[in-house]
């Protein structure tokens, strides 16, 4: 290939419009990442994972100087020393980060000592992106930092206890993760700030969901849904959005820090709620469950779901709203959220078979599947009693 083939191929690389489909972009962004990889070194490869956890940290420190904010509503580049007043930093340290968020491509390089915002900086600068950073580095890191070590001393056991995983080594507690987090209301607010935002534009269970089918003929003294450990009450809103003609009571169920800044939709109750103690609604035509039983081992799950089962009636249906990891070829964000969450909360992501397993204990059986994001698994199982 000639130097000129190379340029050119370059430039339409760069010119290649973003589809507006979200499915059509994590195609294409997968593909891209696998094209590149044909190019690395060892070298190269070596280095990118030595220093993954950079990554994360930088636009940290970056986010909490305000940088990408600063930069992003700026309509003109900034100097150096501009956003070092700016930020009450001082100008070496600025330089330094700003050189690594440049070579990351969270913000853009124009000349020497001179930036501006890149496509990835709004991203950054939204404040629960900003929450998720801080939560990520606060309450997971550790647990990564610790992870070595402790599946070392435990002879490489799988970690499946909420009490004895890498975050308790890491944070040096005998806490499980959320009950430390109790003691940090700050790190717990950004928790729920993040959890709300980060499936905002994406494709939702109730894109392919028939839900109306599923909870059949319903009256307004019906109890249609219940959202258990559903944080401010979002995909409550969202059902009553998608789905307006299903009559019933809509009901969004957490602990009372996230109930206290539910949403306010009308035709949506908030219900102070503990998913490990007995469920107060009876016979609701659908419990929904999104991205709860990944945080909890087995029998904590197991646990979790008995107490749903006890409530149900011969009309209900559980939804369970999860990433549902393939036999053979995970996603990568499915891969990387299965050992975050091993790391975390000595708990992961499962497969069908998997599920199954834990229904089965529960005293339930799958009766169907909708997956909506085909290529990180993002599912909804349907489950009934046996």
């Amino acid at each position: 290939m000639s130097e000129s083939d190379v340029s050119k191929l370059i430039s339409e690389l760069q010119s290649f419009p973003a589809p507006k489909d979200e499915l059509q972009r994590q195609r294409l962004y997968d593909a891209a990442n696998a094209f590149a990889l044909n190019f690395e070194t060892e070298r190269t490869t070596q280095h990118r994972i030595m220093f993954t956890a950079l990554s994360g940290i930088v636009p940290r420190i970056a986010s909490d100087l305000k940088i990408f904010e600063i930069l992003f509503k700026s309509p003109e580049p900034l100097s150096t020393a501009q956003l070092a007043e700016r930020t009450k930093a001082d100008p070496a340290l600025i330089r330094r980060i700003l050189r690594f968020l440049s070579s990351i491509h969270t913000i853009r390089e124009v000349s020497s000592n001179l930036w501006t915002s890149s496509p990835q900086t709004a991203g950054f600068a939204n404040p629960a992106y900003a929450a998720g950073l801080r939560f990520s580095t606060a309450l997971i890191l550790p647990a990564v930092s610790a992870t070595p070590e402790f599946l070392a001393k435990t002879n490489y056991q799988n970690p499946f206890s909420a009490t004895n995983c890498p975050f308790q080594p890491g944070h040096k507690t005998d806490l499980a993760a959320f009950e430390w987090l109790e003691g940090y209301p700050e790190i717990a607010a950004d928790f729920n700030i993040f959890m709300a935002e980060s499936h905002k534009g994406m494709p939702s269970a109730f894109d392919v969901l028939p839900f109306d089918k599923l909870v059949g003929k319903t009256d307004p003294e019906t109890v249609t849904f219940v959202d258990v450990g559903g944080g401010i009450g979002k995909s409550s809103a969202e059902l009553k959005e998608k789905f307006p003609g299903v009559k019933g009571r809509i009901i969004n169920q957490d602990q009372e820090k996230a109930i206290s800044a539910g949403v306010k939709v009308e035709g949506v109750e908030h219900q102070i709620a503990d998913f490990f103690a007995e469920q107060p609604v009876k016979g609701a035509r659908a419990y929904y469950l999104r991205r709860i039983l990944h945080d909890w081992p087995d029998d904590k799950s197991v646990e979790i779901l008995g107490r749903i089962a006890e409530a149900m009636g011969e009309e209900s249906v559980l939804l369970i709203d999860e990433i549902v990891m393939p036999d053979q070829g995970a996603h990568w964000f499915a891969a990387f959220a299965d050992i975050a969450m091993m790391m975390g909360f000595g708990a992961g992501e499962r497969t069908r078979g998997d599920y199954e397993a834990i229904l089965d204990k529960a005293g339930m059986k799958v009766r169907g599947e909708w997956r909506y994001v085909e290529d990180s698994g993002e599912t909804v199982l349907v489950a009934v009693k046996k």
